[in-house]
């Protein structure tokens, strides 16, 4: 590794344990959170079931690529190319946004859900233990009869969007020649719906389980997953904000570019805004609001009352806040400095390259859900007196 190389990682690493240390409670918490995964690894199994889903399917895509344009497969798999070191400047420039939007999955939106939510997609349409008649019960009671109805119907089309979304992604090409690109566009909306609404639950159940844990509650499994499904409701008030946010400054932008066909310079511009404006203003608004998730999981509160809770929060606990914060961020800012600058090396569309991301989502599901646990117990600190939800 280059000597700059080297100092960056020692500089970061050093800022990554003062944080730690400075505060009492943070340095807490993330000793608490790494007792809560040794004893429940579903906190870093289940996203590493999807980061590592994820980066197979991204090699079954290039795959396809490479057959489509009559390339030797076995030959692509076993070459690589060893490229110079890049300049490490771009290199963590380029990382920082990815990091800050990992850190913000942690507390609100557990997002990689992609391909295997097609899988989940099916098993609630199968009413996989009974979850689509519960859904259906809830949606009922909640919204009433003729509201609760339209509401699933919109579910059981996104997650039939959500199976056909992998095949659409895989086979677009082919499927561009014989239906419009707008299909395929209306597929993959609605697909993230169901992705989101799979995302915002997954996270419910393991902040619940690090709840349970840390309260010293004993639960089974299954009766955790009906009980994270009804919480999802209430969760849903805060995360339907984000997505508005994310449908409104970063997808719509694309998806402007793509259909109005005025140049590539217009889609240029579309996706610079996307990128540099929409993405970084959805991540801000998550970080700055990171309490509101965890006010909404574990308090049955309004969305107001919520985000008045949450204000509260940032400015009598921001000395444990923020460096709990800095220590995501710069977490997973390695990581993706790294996994980058593993693949400029070995080259972006080299199988190799490809191969490293699943190394990488497996370190990035054990940080995320060393957090998750952490963050619970960080906040179940501040909430001591907050009256809470009965388990």
């Amino acid at each position: 590794m280059p000597l700059d190389y080297a100092r960056a990682a020692l500089l970061l690493a050093a800022f990554w344990a003062f944080c730690i240390f400075a505060h009492p409670a943070v340095r807490r918490s993330l000793l608490e959170g790494a007792r809560c995964v040794g004893r429940y690894p579903d906190l870093w199994r289940i996203p590493a079931l999807f980061g590592f889903g994820y980066a197979i399917f991204q090699i079954a895509a290039a795959a396809a690529f490479h057959w489509r344009m009559r390339e030797s497969l076995p030959s692509w798999f076993a070459t690589f190319d060893w490229e110079p070191s890049p300049a490490i400047g771009p290199l963590v420039a380029a990382s920082l946004l990815p990091a800050a939007e990992h850190s913000a999955a942690v507390f609100t939106i557990f997002t990689a859900t992609f391909p295997l939510s097609a899988i989940f997609a099916l098993l609630l349409l199968f009413n996989f233990r009974g979850l689509l008649v519960a859904m259906a019960k809830a949606l009922g009671h909640r919204l009433g009869r003729v509201t609760g109805s339209l509401a699933l119907a919109l579910l059981l089309l996104t997650a039939l969007c959500a199976i056909a979304k992998p095949a659409v992604y895989l086979f677009l090409p082919e499927i561009a020649e014989r239906a419009p690109i707008i299909a395929a566009m209306a597929v993959n909306f609605l697909s993230m719906i169901f992705e989101l609404l799979l995302g915002i639950f997954f996270l419910t159940y393991l902040m619940l389980m690090a709840y349970a844990w840390m309260r010293g509650l004993s639960f089974h499994r299954s009766r955790l997953f009906h009980f994270a499904m009804r919480r999802t409701g209430f969760v849903l008030k805060w995360s339907l904000v984000i997505a508005t946010l994310e449908t409104v400054l970063v997808v719509l932008p694309l998806y402007l570019g793509v259909l109005v066909g005025a140049g590539p310079d217009f889609y240029d511009t579309c996706a610079w805004f996307s990128s540099w404006i929409g993405r970084p203003a959805v991540t801000a608004v998550a970080l700055v609001y990171c309490p509101v998730q965890a006010i909404l999981v574990f308090h049955n509160e309004s969305l107001r009352q919520a985000l008045r809770e949450s204000t509260r929060l940032l400015r009598a606990r921001w000395t444990s806040i923020l460096p709990f914060l800095a220590v995501a961020i710069v977490a997973f800012l390695l990581l993706e400095a790294g996994a980058g600058y593993a693949s400029a090396r070995l080259g972006a569309e080299s199988a190799a390259a490809l191969g490293g991301r699943v190394i990488a989502a497996w370190i990035e599901a054990l940080l995320a859900g060393w957090f998750i646990a952490s963050w619970v117990c960080l906040y179940k600190s501040f909430s001591t007196e907050r009256k809470e939800i009965p388990f």
